[in-house]
């Protein structure tokens, strides 16, 4: 079976190669007419809504029907100090939760936005909109039938059934679950690589959020391409495991 690929209408493309966009620093401070600084790079100062993945944890392509499954990356051009990609765990984000509190989650569906606006075919002249989904809070992976926290700050907005503080006060912590958890990530260091070879990384969206560490300040190139499939619908099988609990691993302690 072969899955669909992204083709993002708000990245530039490969010429030829459709579905594949390019990580191009330069190209995006003029796109977004960005200063990146030291300063504004700090959660206090930086607007995550306007820049979604600049320094915030996220999971690509929410908004879809069928959202991101794998992506490969790979960078050609890399900084010689900083720049690394950080990865936290769903699996393990979920396994952090009190037993309690995931049969609490377990069924529970959430609103997810875009992180780009798009027109709507049916009505253009409306103007860039974005694009909202509901998709399950906890999901099943189809290929370990593992159980893994589906939310991140930036593009899940309300947990559907509670009231609006309790959806506010659930998710912030949620968050915090994924984010503040240094023993459920994975700081990757792109470099260094042989000359006109590059270093590439793929995970799994499904699973993961991730985030890069803009300790450069955009002050040196890195640059690559993307490219992500599409994959199943998400689903939440009541029946499915705990990562931990599938492996035999203590729960409570």
């Amino acid at each position: 079976m072969s899955w669909p690929f992204e083709e993002h209408p708000q990245q530039i493309q490969v010429p030829g190669l459709p579905g594949v966009t390019t990580i191009w620093w330069e190209y995006r401070k003029k796109l977004l007419n960005s200063n990146i600084t030291f300063k504004n790079l700090s959660y206090g100062q930086w607007d995550a809504q306007k820049h979604p993945s600049l320094q915030t944890f996220h999971t690509d392509l929410v908004h879809e029907k069928q959202p991101a499954g794998i992506t490969h990356l790979h960078l050609d051009e890399i900084p010689d100090v900083g720049g690394d990609t950080v990865w936290s765990s769903g699996y393990a984000a979920y396994d952090k939760l009190s037993e309690e509190f995931k049969k609490f989650l377990d069924g529970k569906k959430a609103v997810f936005v875009s992180a780009h606006k798009y027109l709507d075919r049916n009505d253009p002249f409306a103007g860039p909109k974005s694009v909202e989904r509901v998709h399950p809070l906890v999901r099943t992976h189809p290929a370990t039938g593992w159980k893994s926290l589906f939310v991140n700050r930036n593009m899940t907005t309300r947990i559907l059934g509670v009231s609006p503080v309790e959806s506010d006060i659930i998710l912030n912590y949620l968050f915090d679950v994924y984010e503040k958890n240094a023993d459920i990530q994975v700081r990757f260091k792109w470099g260094p690589s042989e000359p006109g070879y590059g270093v590439s990384a793929i995970w799994d969206n499904r699973i993961s959020q991730h985030t890069i560490i803009y300790d450069h300040e955009g002050t040196v190139p890195r640059h690559g391409t993307r490219v992500t499939s599409l994959a199943e619908l998400p689903f939440f099988d009541p029946e499915s495991p705990s990562q931990r609990e599938a492996l035999g691993l203590p729960l409570d302690e």
